[in-house]
């Protein structure tokens, strides 16, 4: 069975605990994040990886975001022989879900990676900056923003 995005709700108020099962995509996504500036509280926006089917391994994909409101999934596809990891999301308005996703993406031909930047609400519209980095970058590398104090 392949993996799909899923939403578990367990309501902890009053004395009977209440669990319930969404499937919210049939698509292969991962290592979804949020703005974090929204944990906690309803959300309307969500990011993950998408990967591709492969016998041996988890192969990482592209970068997909989700209109939990609408359930409109887009997804970026940075190619066959690139790889983007974990997205993480840094703030750049005051609405929930205005900013940016950073992603490390590897390149398994040319055995290079870049830090891709992509507007958080149009993914599918790929990077509006790559920076190339001086060596690889592994799989499972995660990533924070911390805004300045």
């Amino acid at each position: 069975e392949s993996n799909r995005l899923t939403r578990w709700k367990i309501n902890t108020a009053g004395e009977n605990l209440a669990f319930s099962e969404e499937i919210v995509a049939e698509k292969q996504l991962e290592l979804p994040t949020h703005d974090r500036r929204y944990s906690g509280k309803n959300y309307k926006h969500g990011w993950m990886v998408q990967t591709r089917s492969h016998p041996d391994t988890v192969d990482f994909a592209g970068i997909g975001h989700m209109n939990f409101q609408t359930g409109a999934l887009s997804i970026w596809d940075p190619g066959i022989t690139r790889h983007a990891g974990e997205a993480f999301f840094v703030p750049g308005g005051s609405s929930e879900g205005e900013g940016w996703l950073f992603t490390y993406v590897y390149d398994h031909i040319s055995r290079k990676s870049v830090l891709a930047v992509l507007n958080a609400q149009d993914v599918s519209a790929g990077p509006v900056a790559e920076i190339s980095l001086p060596q690889r970058v592994p799989f499972g590398f995660h990533g924070v923003w911390v805004p300045s104090l």
